[in-house]
């Protein structure tokens, strides 16, 4: 395209952008490296919205520790277990999930805040779609619906190597281009992200006023 087109991103938390190494603390995380620079600018760049499977409350205090509040009245929506269509039973029980992008094209809040959104129109283009949206996850199990609407990101286990990598710059690199094109979907299907294939971001570029990153928080 000759201009680039508004996304949305739908971003995972627990192993995407943070870390939960105690399983009876579900609340303490260690977040990836420049995670604040990433969620800056994702922020300004594009919409977001967070959708994690974890539950309502432990959702709600990653996103207060990775957020500031002017940051979080800017995201379209957060979701959570409860959004995954899951019976009494298996919310209560570690059983596979799946995010299908179509419950996100489905909600008039979330297509409320495509900027071209129009109710009367239904025609493809003024509103958030398989053409403009982006699942940023680890497991492409989860994204088995719409498999070429998915930037998966490896795992963040806060590993030695993972704390010294700057994987999410090149992720923003990707997200950079991937905007410049008319269908996403085909994008991702020509170009999968990969790690070290020369997507890059320089964080140098507009970094003022962004909050550091910190290790880790409780």
């Amino acid at each position: 395209m000759s201009y680039p087109q508004p996304l949305l991103l739908v971003i995972d938390l627990n192993g995407t952008l943070v870390h939960r190494p105690l399983r009876n603390q579900p609340k303490h995380i260690i977040r990836r490296p420049f995670l604040a620079q990433f969620l800056a600018h994702l922020l300004a760049s594009f919409h977001v919205m967070i959708w994690s499977s974890a539950r309502p409350e432990n959702v709600h205090a990653m996103v207060g520790q990775i957020l500031t509040p002017q940051q979080r009245e800017q995201l379209a929506a957060v979701w959570a277990r409860d959004t995954l269509g899951l019976s009494e039973h298996e919310y209560k029980r570690k059983v596979q999930t799946y995010k299908r992008l179509s419950q996100v094209w489905a909600s008039e809040d979330i297509q409320r805040t495509h900027p071209d959104y129009d109710p009367r129109d239904a025609r493809e283009g003024t509103g958030w779609s398989q053409r403009n949206t982006l699942l940023l996850d680890d497991s492409s199990i989860k994204a088995q619906a719409e498999p070429y609407n998915l930037v998966q990101i490896s795992e963040f286990e806060n590993k030695r190597p993972q704390k010294l990598a700057d994987e999410l710059a090149e992720v923003i690199g990707y997200l950079e281009e991937a905007k410049w094109y008319e269908n996403v979907s085909a994008f991702v299907r020509a170009k999968r992200f990969r790690v070290g294939k020369g997507w890059r971001w320089d964080w140098k570029v507009g970094t003022e006023g962004y909050a550091g990153d910190g290790s880790a928080a409780n």
